[in-house]
């Protein structure tokens, strides 16, 4: 497996745009190395949206100073749950690419923890793109989600939406939201597409038997 690592992505290119997702937020750390490598390549729009215990969880940091000043953070509260998403999503005029992974924007999600992350782009993974395009778009106009970035995530869909439909696919990745209704019902239809699962590999921190065994059943 070729090694990947989202910093070096940070600085391979000089981006325009970032746009970050998260449940918890150091701030302090986000600014030392994230902020700190983004302003370093020319970005000049840096967006984080966390969940509400996330935002009130960077607010205490003391050592965050630049809040407002370089990057804008938005508390993105749901109803009966917690916006839990880790995406970065990366701009250039003419390029955006992005990843999706189970860190969050945190040390211990960047550096320490054993995450999980995948990258992508327009050439080979247009629709994973367009599948994030609609995750935003949709969060954009949720009912479901209060929050002040509703602008920021109806262009930033739109954008994602032309980069896709100007990329190739390969048919090997596609990202589900929840957004869009149960994840375990749109793992099942995919699957079905695909002509039906024979085995169930499943990476969490947090599993409950009967829903792994509702899961597999419906495979």
């Amino acid at each position: 497996m070729k090694s990947f690592s989202a910093l070096d992505l940070i600085g391979a290119y000089g981006w325009r745009r970032a746009t970050f997702t998260t449940y918890s937020l150091s701030a302090s750390f986000a600014e030392a190395v994230l902020v700190e490598a983004l302003m370093r390549q020319g970005v000049s729009e840096i967006t984080v949206l966390t969940d509400p215990v996330g935002y009130r969880m960077a607010l205490r940091e003391r050592g965050a100073v630049r809040i407002g000043r370089e990057y804008i953070v938005h508390p993105v509260a749901v109803r009966d749950g917690c916006f839990h998403p880790k995406v970065m999503v990366l701009e250039t005029a003419d390029a955006v690419h992005a990843t999706v992974g189970s860190g969050n924007m945190t040390f211990g999600g960047w550096s320490a923890n054993l995450e999980c992350i995948e990258h992508v782009y327009a050439d080979g993974r247009a629709a994973a793109l367009s599948d994030l395009g609609r995750f935003f778009t949709a969060l954009a106009d949720s009912a479901a989600c209060e929050h002040a970035a509703r602008d920021h995530c109806r262009s930033l869909g739109g954008r994602l939406a032309t980069a896709a439909s100007r990329g190739t696919d390969d048919g090997g990745l596609r990202i589900l939201s929840t957004l869009d209704g149960p994840i375990a019902g749109r793992i099942v239809a995919a699957a079905s597409d695909l002509g039906g699962a024979r085995s169930l590999t499943m990476a969490s921190p947090y599993w409950e038997r009967g829903a792994v065994e509702a899961l597999a059943r419906d495979l």
